[in-house]
């Protein structure tokens, strides 16, 4: 099997042009996109080659995604920007996954968001009180625990005779 090529990353220092455009070269073939996240080993990249054969206008994408990059992108991606906006079904059309291992070059941004990571929960188990244990309330809720008792018994004494 032969050995990948190393990646060749390239950041553009020019801010006269849409710096969140990123140039990836997958296979071979070239491919202008914006990059949606980098997970493992995939990019997530919209491919701005595939919004006109998917229906999605091009002026609208790149006003939102200016937006996005402007306000938010360093908080989280583009897609969560479309699915406020109610769009995330029509751009996911564009939304298209490369290997890293088969990419050999990218030139521009990348965005990089642990969305993947789970989050750690500690669960505590609930442990049953046997009912043969008595508890005993202090204070104020002593009270409303005495009179719930007392009501009880009334309505187990009124419905057993």
């Amino acid at each position: 099997m032969a050995k990948a090529p190393p990646l060749v990353f390239e950041e553009l220092q020019d801010q006269s042009n849409l710096t969140y455009l990123t140039l990836i070269e997958y296979k071979k073939v070239r491919y202008l996109t914006v990059i949606e996240n980098v997970v493992d080993e995939e990019i997530q990249a919209y491919v701005l080659d595939n919004l006109a054969a998917e229906g999605v206008q091009q002026e609208w994408f790149l006003s939102v995604a200016t937006r996005w990059f402007y306000s938010s992108s360093e908080r989280y991606p583009l897609s969560f920007e479309f699915a406020k906006m109610g769009h995330g079904d029509i751009v996911r059309k564009v939304l298209k996954t490369f290997n890293i291992n088969s990419t050999s070059r990218i030139i521009g941004k990348l965005f990089t968001f642990p969305i993947n990571t789970k989050p750690k929960i500690k669960r505590r188990k609930v442990n049953v009180i046997p009912e043969t244990i008595e508890i005993k309330f202090k204070g104020a809720n002593r009270d409303v625990y005495t009179e719930r008792m007392k009501n009880e018994i009334r309505t187990d004494a009124t419905t057993s005779t």
